[in-house]
C-alpha cells in the first residue's frame, strides 16, 4: 500500500512540475514540447503539454489531443472529448481533426453513426495528404460506406496513404494485391506491401507476410522466414498466427519439430476461441503429441469446435462417439456428427456415415442411403469409399447388380493401393466378370494385393504360381505366398502351407512345421487340414492337390480406423515435468511409461482407467498423490525403482517390483500349484510377456527373491514357496511374481 502511494504521489509530482514549466511556454512551444513526446510514443509526458496547448486554442494540438482521447493515449479514454476537440480543430481545417472527426461518426462513437459524414471528413483531411485519413478514405470506397462501392477507388486511396508511409494502409493495399481487387493480382507486390508494414511493426501484416511465406506464394515455401513474422503477430496474440505457429512446430517447419511447442500454440490460440486451433489441440491429446494422451480432453476440444461447425472437429467428435474414445459408445451421436460433417462435404464422414447405414450402427439398415454416402466420398476420391461401393455394385447391395460398375470402382482404388480392392479387380479379370477374362492381368492385380500385405491375395498368389495361371509355375514361389498368408492366421492359407510344409514342395521338407500350421488351420475349424493333420502325424504323405482359387465374393468393405488409432502402451512425452488432476482419466491404455522429467502426479491423474494394468516409473524420486489410481483396478503392477516413494493408499493391494533390476517376463502365467502351501510349486517360463501374466491376478501377492536362481528363458524350472521371502522389496538378480 505505501509503495503504491508513493507511485501515484510520484505522478502528481511529475504532472505538478510539467504543469508549473508550461505554464512558462507558448501555445506554440507547448504543442512542440507535446508533440516531441508524441514521436517517442510517450503519451504519458506529451499530453499534459498539449491540453495546456488545446485549451490555449492552439489548432493542431486540439486535433493531436482528439486523437489521444480517441483511443486512450496518456489520458482516459473519452469519444466525447475526442469530438469536441475534432470538430473544433477540423473546423480550422486540422487535418488530424478531420481524421479523427471521420473516425467518430464511422464508428458511431462520440456522435450518430453517419458514413456520409464519415466519407466528408475523411475526404477533407485526405486530400491535405494525411496518410491515415487516404487510408480511411480507401476504406469507404472498399466497403461503399458513404460512397459508391469501387475497388479501382480503394487502391487510388490505399495507394497514397501507403506511399506517405500508413501502415495500415500497406497493408491494405497488399491484401488488394493479393486478392486482385481493384488492381491486376500480384502476389509480389502483395509480399512487398506486407513487408513494408510488418516491418513498422503491424501484426495483421506480419501475420499475412508470414502465411505468404508459410504457403509459398512467390515458389517455393519458405518456412523460415514464416516462423519469423508468425512468431511475432503470435506474440501480439493473434490467434490464427498461434495456430499456424502451432502447425510449424508440429511438423518441423522452419523451426525444430516440437510437438510441445506445438500443443502449447495451439492451446493459445484454442483460448481464444479459434476453432482451427481447438480441433488440432484435441489431436494433439487423442494422438498424446506433445500433451499426454487424454481423450477426454480431446473429446473437451473437439466438442468446442464442432459446436462452432467446424466440419473437421464434427468429423472428429463423430469418431469420438463412434469408438467410445473420451466419451460412452453412442452410435446415435456418432451418427448426429458424421452427418453434419458429411454434409459440408467431410469425405471421411462421409464413408463412416455409409458405413453407419450399411451396417446399421445408430441407424435403421438402409443401403440406398450407405450407397449415397460411398458414392459422395468415392467421387472425391476417397479409395475406401470407391471399393465400398464397388462391393455394393458387386453384390447388388443398395444398387442393381452391375459388374462393370464394380470394376471401375474397384479400378479407381486399385490405382491408390488400396489391397483390397486390388485383389477384387484381379479376381474379376480372374472370371472375366465386368471386364473380358485376362489371367495375366488376374497375376498382375492379386500380386500387388499379395505385396500390400492382403492374406487372401497372397494364399490365391500361391495358387497362381502352383498353377501356373497367368505366371508361370514356380513351386517356390507358390509356397512363400502359402506362407506369408498362413503367418497372417489365414486358415486355408496354413492348410497350404501345411501340405508344402509336409511335401517339401517349394521348401524345405519339415514335418514339425507341417503339424504345426495344419494344427493352426485345424483349430480354426478347416476339416481338410484336420483330416491332413491326422495322415501326417501317421506319417503318411498325400499328393499336393492343388488349391482352388478362394471365392468369387469380395472382401466385406473394410471398417475405416479412425485417424488416430489408441495404443495399448502409452509413454509419457519426455518433457512433462507434472501429470495434472485427471490428466489420464478413462484412458485405454494398458501399459504406462512414466519418464525420469516427471516430478509429481497429482491427486486421481489416472482415475478410471479400467484397462490400466502395470505403470514403470524411470524416477522413483516422485511427489505422488496417493490416491493417483482413484477408481482403477487393484490389480496394477507398479514397476518402480527400489527406493521408490510411490505409494498408494486406495488400493485393496498392488505389487510394486523392484525397478532397479531385470524382471523376468512370462510367457504362459505363473500360477500358485498344489495343495498345502508347504508344497506349491511354481513352474516359470521366461519369453518377454509380461502382459499375459496380469490375466491371472487371483488372491494374495508374494514377492519372490532368486538370489541363487538365475533363468535363461525359455528354460522352466520349479521354487518350492516354503524357501522363499515373501517381502515385498527384495534386492535380488530376478523379481518373480504369483497371484
Amino acid at each position: 500500500m505505501l509503495k503504491k502511494a508513493i507511485i501515484v504521489l510520484f505522478v502528481m509530482i511529475s504532472w505538478t512540475i510539467t504543469i508549473a514549466i508550461a505554464e512558462q511556454l507558448s501555445a506554440e512551444e507547448l504543442y512542440k514540447e507535446g508533440y516531441k513526446y508524441y514521436t517517442l510514443s510517450n503519451y504519458g509526458e506529451a499530453a499534459p503539454y498539449l491540453q495546456q496547448a488545446a485549451d490555449q486554442g492552439h489548432t493542431k494540438a486540439q486535433g493531436l489531443l482528439s486523437y489521444f482521447y480517441y483511443n486512450g493515449y496518456g489520458v482516459d479514454q473519452s469519444f466525447t472529448e475526442a469530438e469536441r476537440l475534432a470538430r473544433l480543430a477540423a473546423n480550422k481545417g486540422d487535418a488530424q481533426g478531420q481524421n479523427t472527426l471521420g473516425r467518430c461518426y464511422y464508428d458511431g462513437n462520440g456522435v450518430a453513426q453517419n458514413d456520409k459524414q464519415a466519407f466528408s471528413w475523411f475526404q477533407k483531411a485526405a486530400n491535405q495528404g494525411f496518410a491515415n485519413a487516404q487510408n480511411n478514405l480507401g476504406s469507404c470506397y472498399y466497403h461503399g460506406r458513404g460512397v459508391a462501392q469501387s475497388y479501382t477507388q480503394a487502391v487510388n486511396w490505399y495507394q497514397k496513404g501507403a506511399d506517405n508511409g500508413d501502415s495500415v494502409a500497406q497493408d491494405n493495399l497488399a491484401g488488394c494485391y493479393y486478392d486482385g481487387l481493384g488492381v491486376t493480382q500480384s502476389y509480389a507486390q502483395a509480399v512487398h506491401y506486407y513487408t513494408l508494414a510488418a516491418e513498422q511493426g503491424h501484426p495483421y501484416a506480419q501475420e499475412s507476410l508470414g502465411n505468404c511465406y508459410f504457403s509459398g506464394v512467390l515458389g517455393e515455401p519458405d518456412y523460415t522466414e514464416a516462423v519469423k513474422w508468425l512468431k511475432k503477430a503470435a506474440d501480439y496474440g493473434l490467434d490464427n498466427a498461434q495456430n499456424t505457429l502451432g502447425h510449424c512446430y508440429y511438423n518441423g517447419y522452419g523451426v525444430k519439430q516440437n510437438y510441445a511447442q506445438a500443443a502449447s500454440w495451439f492451446r493459445k490460440a484454442a483460448n481464444s476461441g479459434n476453432i482451427y486451433a481447438q480441433n488440432n489441440l484435441g489431436n494433439c491429446y487423442y494422438d498424446g503429441t506433445g500433451v499426454p494422451q487424454n481423450y477426454n480432453q480431446a473429446f473437451t476440444w473437439y466438442q468446442k469446435a464442432a459446436q462452432n461447425e467446424y466440419p473437421d472437429a464434427q468429423y472428429n467428435l463423430g469418431k469420438c462417439y463412434y469408438y467410445g474414445y473420451g466419451i460412452d459408445q453412442n452410435y446415435s451421436n456418432a451418427v448426429t456428427w458424421y452427418t453434419k460433417a458429411a454434409e459440408k462435404g467431410i469425405e471421411e464422414a462421409q464413408v463412416m456415415l455409409g458405413q453407419c447405414y450399411f451396417y446399421g450402427d445408430g441407424v435403421n439398415v438402409d443401403y440406398n442411403k450407405a450407397v449415397q454416402w460411398y458414392r459422395a466420398a468415392a467421387e472425391q476420391g476417397n479409395a475406401i469409399a470407391q471399393f465400398n461401393l464397388g462391393n455394393c455394385y458387386d453384390e447388388g447391395t443398395g444398387v442393381a447388380q452391375d459388374y462393370t460398375q464394380a470394376v471401375s470402382w474397384y479400378q479407381k482404388a486399385a490405382d491408390q493401393e488400396l489391397a483390397g480392392a486390388e485383389h477384387n479387380l484381379g479376381l474379376y479379370y480372374y472370371w472375366g466378370n465386368g471386364v473380358s477374362q485376362d489371367y495375366s492381368k488376374a497375376a498382375y492385380w492379386v500380386e500387388r494385393a499379395a505385396e500390400h500385405g492382403d492374406a487372401n491375395a497372397q494364399c490365391n498368389m500361391g495358387n497362381f504360381y502352383l498353377n501356373g495361371v497367368g505366371v508361370e509355375k514356380n513351386d517356390e514361389k507358390s509356397a512363400h505366398w502359402y506362407i506369408q498368408s498362413a503367418t497372417q492366421g489365414l486358415a486355408h492359407g496354413q492348410y497350404m502351407a501345411g501340405q508344402c510344409y509336409y511335401e517339401g514342395f517349394g521348401v524345405e521338407q519339415d514335418i514339425q512345421e507341417a503339424i504345426y500350421w495344419l494344427r493352426k488351420a485345424a483349430e480354426q475349424g478347416h476339416t481338410d487340414a484336420a483330416e491332413l493333420l491326422k495322415t501326417v502325424e501317421n506319417e503318411a504323405k498325400p499328393t499336393l492337390e492343388p488349391s482352388p482359387i478362394l471365392t468369387a465374393k469380395p472382401t466385406p468393405a473394410p471398417t475405416p480406423t479412425p485417424t488416430i488409432n489408441p495404443e495399448a502402451v502409452m509413454r509419457i512425452p519426455s518433457d512433462v515435468e507434472v501429470i495434472d488432476s485427471e490428466a489420464f482419466s478413462g484412458i485405454k491404455a494398458q501399459e504406462v511409461f512414466i519418464p525420469g522429467s516427471v516430478k509429481e502426479i497429482q491427486s486421481k491423474a489416472f482415475s478410471q482407467c479400467g484397462s490400466l494394468k502395470v505403470i514403470h516409473f524411470e524416477n522413483g524420486d516422485i511427489n505422488v498423490a496417493e490416491d493417483f489410481l482413484a477408481g482403477c483396478s487393484d490389480n496394477i503392477v507398479i514397476d518402480a525403482p527400489k527406493s521408490s516413494t510411490v505409494s498408494d493408499s486406495e488400493a485393496l493391494f498392488r505389487l510394486y517390483l523392484c525397478g532397479d533390476m531385470p524382471i523376468i517376463d512370462y510367457n504362459d502365467y505363473v500360477k500358485l500349484k498344489g495343495t498345502s502351501e508347504s508344497e506349491q510349486y511354481i513352474p516359470v517360463y521366461g519369453d518377454n510377456n509380461l502382459k499375459q501374466l496380469l490375466g491371472y491376478v487371483e488372491t494374495d501377492t508374494i514377492v519372490i527373491s532368486l538370489t541363487s536362481y538365475y533363468v535363461t528363458p525359455p528354460s522352466v524350472f520349479c521354487i518350492k514357496l516354503s524357501e522363499l521371502d515373501d517381502a515385498m522389496y527384495v534386492s535380488s538378480k530376478y523379481v518373480m511374481t504369483t497371484f
